[in-house]
């Protein structure tokens, strides 16, 4: 009941940005960038609400909503931003969406700090296994079964 109540109380603050956003200006109360970075935390909350009331979808949107307006905002470091970024894409990889979870990946890549992208020798790269399993054919990654009741959230970066 909290949850469903936390998200009707989030999705009227998402649109009533949505519907000023066009006319928002920086004002005695708060600056454009404030305003921003709460629309930006609405979208995390409802991220982590969808969640708790399995509506997977629209969860991962808002993760990805997320994600996309932290970096522009430098909300967050990079290494957690790609951490985050490639949790995504494990929902994506069991919802075999395949190129969203190979943008996720690769963003997740690009975002790394130069020393976390080297792998230590012997090891796969995190996550990319979940994508391409060299033990197993082509055709038969598609057919790899994942769990689609395990969830997947980003944390809001400090």
């Amino acid at each position: 009941m909290q949850h469903q109540k936390a998200k009707v109380s989030l999705l009227d603050s998402e649109q009533l940005y949505m519907e000023h956003k066009s006319s928002l200006a920086d004002d005695a109360f708060e600056s454009l960038e404030q305003v921003e970075a709460q629309y930006t935390l609405t979208q995390y909350y409802l991220a982590q609400v969808h969640g708790h009331l399995g509506e997977s979808e629209d969860a991962a949107r808002c993760c990805a909503t997320t994600l996309r307006r932290q970096l522009p905002a430098g909300q967050c470091d990079r290494e957690e931003w790609a951490t985050n970024c490639m949790h995504l894409s494990s929902y994506y990889v069991a919802n075999a969406d395949f190129g969203r979870a190979k943008h996720c990946l690769d963003a997740a890549v690009h975002m790394m700090p130069d020393e976390a992208e080297q792998p230590a020798q012997g090891q796969d790269r995190p996550c990319l296994s979940a994508i391409h399993s060299p033990g197993l054919p082509r055709q038969r990654q598609a057919d790899m079964k994942i769990d689609p009741s395990v969830s997947y959230s980003v944390r809001v970066c400090s």
